[in-house]
């Protein structure tokens, strides 16, 4: 019995004949996956979220955050997510979100500012993003409807949160609390047609600037101190 299968709206048939005798041949079903359903999206921005399609890393202009690409590690179990961001990891400059961490991706791309309350350990939202943008514009990370992700809420009791990002809707969708970490719930709700694989949000462990002078401007700057400062010389 085969462990997987492939859903049947994935699939496409065509049926050709075998060549034989005086033209006749015995007619022949080919399956093939649809192509219209699995192409990587392009990349590119929802907010001051961007990733450019090709990168590992998406990009926050507001405050120089980065993220892996929500699609890199989807086929990954929890624990090879771990080894991956450890330090002997590929990706050891980078961690699994924090609650607050989950925040502020998720107001980068939404029209609202929520904020984290303490006092209410079950916050549930659902808001417009600042434009529209095609399914897995962030990284391929669940199906052909939207891309998902997970975050701990809450480490000690291994509380997990999700966010959706829903293409047909434009939205993104948050939640403190889907469920309580273990392979088998993982199993079940991490990865579309797959099993104990999924994406978690991924924040580097570095801060981009934000903005660096353009040389010109820099060049300007310096030679009017330069001025200043042979004015000031000329008045003494």
């Amino acid at each position: 019995m085969f462990k997987s299968l492939i859903p049947l709206a994935l699939l496409t048939f065509s049926i050709s004949s075998l060549a034989g005798v005086g033209g006749g041949g015995m007619p022949v079903i080919t399956f093939s996956s649809n192509p219209t359903q699995v192409t990587p999206s392009p990349g590119g921005k929802i907010g001051s979220l961007s990733w450019d399609g090709s990168s590992s890393f998406i990009e926050n202009s507001a405050n120089g955050k980065r993220y892996l690409q929500l699609g890199l590690l989807k086929n990954y179990t929890y624990e090879q997510t771990l080894d991956a961001i450890s330090s002997r990891g590929k990706w050891s400059d980078f961690h699994l979100a924090t609650i607050d961490e989950a925040y502020e991706f998720a107001n980068a791309v939404s029209s609202i500012e929520f904020k984290n309350n303490p006092d209410s350990p079950i916050d549930t939202f659902r808001a417009d993003t600042k434009n529209a943008f095609e399914d897995g514009v962030l990284g391929n990370s669940y199906n052909s409807g939207f891309d998902r992700f997970f975050y701990f809420s809450n480490p000690s009791e291994k509380m997990v949160g999700i966010l959706d990002l829903h293409s047909g809707t434009d939205q993104v969708y948050f939640s403190e609390l889907f469920g309580t970490y273990d392979r088998y719930w993982f199993a079940r709700y991490a990865q579309y047609g797959s099993q104990e694989t999924g994406s978690w949000l991924l924040v580097s462990n570095y801060t981009l600037p934000t903005s660096v002078p353009e040389p010109i401007n820099s060049a300007m700057l310096l030679a009017g101190l330069g001025l200043l400062g042979i004015a000031v010389r000329r008045a003494k």
